[in-house]
């Protein structure tokens, strides 16, 4: 679809504000999302200002979807990793400060370090040695990392999701163990980019907690009455209805 804007002598002119609005109306939600963020962070246009676009009733997804833009997002490949995460059911924190690690890109749970490994990665031998350092802070720490690939974000995200859920099922043993119908869900069909569904609403709360060895390490493994309570694994404000809908409503209104 051509959108046309304002016309100069040379160029056709839009303001961010019409790129953005244009974008939710007829791009796929990650895709929108990663310029409206980009267009946030740069002050190209204001969030509130968005908020305020698409306040009307018919924009609920879009409004929701603006619900998780941060102003402080350095990489478009957080923006889609954060989307997909999200509308899994997972609460990631993002840069989070970790003592003797430094920091990192999504922390699940306490316990789950996710680093988005770049095209641009290692580039030489000091980050090398550095990056080497941190994994062995983090997991004499008693912490997991997985280090995921700018191409599995971009081009395969069901299988980046599933790798979460796999990850936490190893090491987590309130973790539930979902069977092949919710494995078809969580974005390895034809549509992964929008497909990840595995949010209360289908599955029941996801139960976390603590990782399988410091569970062990700890009494509430010789004493059954004294296990530490499970947290809480809840999605972003509803954002696994906003995915589910991609190829419908979303879609015909561009």
């Amino acid at each position: 679809m051509l959108h046309r804007g304002r016309r100069s002598g040379h160029r056709l002119i839009a303001a961010p504000r019409e790129i953005v609005r244009d974008a939710f109306r007829c791009l796929p939600s990650v895709e929108a999302l990663v310029i409206a963020e980009s267009a946030v962070v740069c002050n190209a246009v204001g969030l509130e200002t968005l908020k305020q676009e698409f306040s009307g009733p018919r924009d609920w997804r879009i409004a929701r979807l603006l619900e998780t833009v941060r102003r402080t997002t350095a990489s478009p490949l957080e923006v889609c990793a954060r989307f997909h995460l999200l509308a899994a059911g997972f609460r990631p924190q993002e840069e989070v400060l970790l003592p003797g690690v430094g920091r990192v890109d999504f922390l699940i749970d306490g316990w789950l370090i996710v680093e988005i490994d770049g095209y641009a990665f290692h580039s030489g031998r000091t980050e090398y040695r550095k990056d080497r350092q941190r994994w062995n802070c983090s997991t004499s720490g008693g912490l997991v990392t997985l280090r995921v690939t700018a191409e599995m974000i971009l081009h395969s995200p069901g299988r980046f999701i599933e790798l979460v859920h796999r990850t936490c099922r190893t090491w987590n043993p309130l973790y539930p163990r979902l069977g092949p119908d919710a494995a078809g869900a969580s974005g390895l069909g034809p549509d992964a980019a929008g497909a990840g569904l595995l949010g209360p609403d289908r599955n029941g709360p996801v139960r976390t907690g603590r990782p399988r060895q410091q569970i062990a390490a700890g009494q509430a493994q010789s004493d059954p009455g004294n296990k530490p309570p499970p947290g809480r694994h809840s999605p972003a404000p509803r954002l696994h209805e906003l995915v589910r809908n991609e190829h419908g409503e979303e879609a015909n209104a561009g």
